[in-house]
C-alpha cells in the first residue's frame, strides 16, 4: 500500500467516525423537543435544539466531505513525489479495512453506551420511587445509541459499499 492509499483509508475511517458521532446526537433532538413544551425554559430549549441540529449538520457535512473529496484532500496533504512511495507491503483490500473500521466504531459505540443505559435504568427506578414521575427520555436516548451501534456492526457492508461506490463511480 502506498502513502496515498494509506491516507485515503485513514481519512475515510475518520469520516465514518465523525458521521457516527453526529448521528449519535439525533436522540438529543428528542430531549430538546421534550423541553419545548415547558414555558419556563422554552427559549433555552430552542437554543439547545438549534445547537444540536448545527452540530449534527456540521458532523455529517464534514464526514461527507471527507468521504467524497478524499483524493483532493490527500493531494493537498502529501507532496506529489511522495504519493506513490510504497510504505506498507501487505495486500488487504481497502474495503476490508473499511469494514473492520465500521465494525470497530459500532462496537465501541455499543460498549460505551451499555453502562450508560444501565445507569439510566437505575436512575429511572430511583426517580420513579422518589417522585412518582417516570422520565424515559434518557433511557430512550441510550437505546437509540445502542441501536445505531448495532446497525453499524450488522450492516457494515451497506456503509462500505456506499463508500466504495463513490470511489469507483
Amino acid at each position: 500500500m502506498n502513502l496515498k492509499g494509506l491516507f485515503t483509508v485513514l481519512i475515510k475511517i475518520m469520516a465514518i467516525y465523525i458521521m457516527v458521532q453526529g448521528i449519535l446526537l439525533f436522540p438529543q433532538i428528542l430531549n430538546a423537543l421534550s423541553y419545548i413544551s415547558q414555558d419556563s425554559i422554552f427559549w433555552t430549549a430552542i437554543v439547545y435544539l438549534i445547537e444540536v441540529l448545527l452540530i449534527i449538520s456540521l458532523d455529517i457535512i464534514i464526514g461527507l466531505f471527507l468521504i467524497f473529496r478524499t483524493d483532493w484532500l490527500v493531494n493537498k496533504i502529501i507532496r506529489e513525489d511522495k504519493l506513490e512511495a510504497e510504505i506498507i507491503t501487505f495486500k488487504i483490500h481497502r474495503s476490508i479495512i473499511l469494514t473492520i473500521a465500521v465494525i470497530v466504531i459500532g462496537g465501541l459505540t455499543i460498549v460505551n453506551e451499555l453502562p450508560n443505559l444501565f445507569r439510566q435504568i437505575y436512575n429511572l427506578k430511583i426517580e420513579s420511587g422518589i417522585s412518582g414521575v417516570t422520565n424515559y427520555e434518557f433511557v430512550i436516548i441510550s437505546l437509540v445509541k445502542i441501536l445505531i451501534g448495532l446497525y453499524l456492526v450488522y450492516y457494515n457492508n451497506l456503509i462500505v459499499v456506499w463508500i466504495e461506490k463513490q470511489r469507483k463511480g
